[in-house]
């Protein structure tokens, strides 16, 4: 559709990572604003096999919890979500150690930076969401569950080197 250009006086037009641009109130630029867009992202981030199958079955079992729940995604869920990518964060780090090295070599440095782009945002906004979730109007709830669920698929892709 391309960018909004009529928006209403005291609105800004803000454009999530699958290119949908969504009106928000001037004075309340959304926190993830500072989310990156997948092509702008470092990667791939490459894991081990039995890694790549755990990963894929996590990812998948978070976006479901989304999915099945859609609007009325609960803040305990929220929570699940962030615990999980949290662990999965952990046993990332472990599995790119034992293949590529200690945590102090730049190979391992680069491979954790890379894999901090994509975890740190899905951290950073089901950190936020889980206290606001209730208090959003449906409208504005659809726009975050839509936005968690790219986020949460972003994961899913970020070992897959033929996107970089």
């Amino acid at each position: 559709p391309g960018p909004i250009t009529n928006h209403e006086p005291g609105t800004v037009p803000f454009e999530s990572n699958a290119g949908v641009e969504y009106l928000v109130p001037a004075n309340n630029r959304p926190r993830y604003s500072r989310i990156i867009p997948f092509h702008r992202l470092p990667g791939p981030v490459p894991l081990s096999n039995n890694m790549v199958v755990h990963k894929d079955r996590v990812v998948l079992e978070m976006i479901g919890i989304v999915d099945r729940a859609g609007v009325k995604l609960s803040s305990v869920q929220i929570s699940l979500i962030y615990r999980r990518t949290r662990s999965l964060q952990s046993e990332i780090f472990d599995d790119i150690e034992s293949v590529h090295g200690p945590k102090s070599s730049t190979v391992v440095q680069r491979i954790r930076y890379h894999l901090k782009a994509f975890v740190g945002p899905v951290l950073d906004f089901t950190n936020e969401l889980k206290s606001d979730i209730h208090n959003l109007p449906v409208g504005v709830r659809r726009m975050k569950v839509v936005l968690m669920r790219e986020l949460l698929e972003r994961l899913f892709y970020m070992d897959d080197k033929s996107l970089y």
